[in-house]
């Protein structure tokens, strides 16, 4: 049986300067990172912690955090 090639896949629009770049860029702006996006045609999205909904933990944890309950 053979196998499908593997059709090429082009030229690499990302660049991990360009990353770097915009979380550097985000984080001098005060916003926490709470993660990064890298579509195939080379855009990259920075998500804040509040943009992601998971902040610092589970949602346990953050309820826990609102409400003062001491954690376990």
């Amino acid at each position: 049986m053979a196998s499908k090639p593997i059709p090429p896949r082009g030229r690499s629009l990302f660049r991990k300067y360009n990353y770097v770049k915009a979380v550097r860029s985000h984080q001098a702006a005060g916003l926490e990172v709470g993660g990064v996006e890298v579509t195939p045609d080379g855009t990259i999205r920075v998500l804040t912690k509040d943009a992601t909904g998971h902040g610092s933990g589970s949602d346990l944890d953050n309820w826990m955090a609102k409400h003062d309950a001491p954690q376990t």
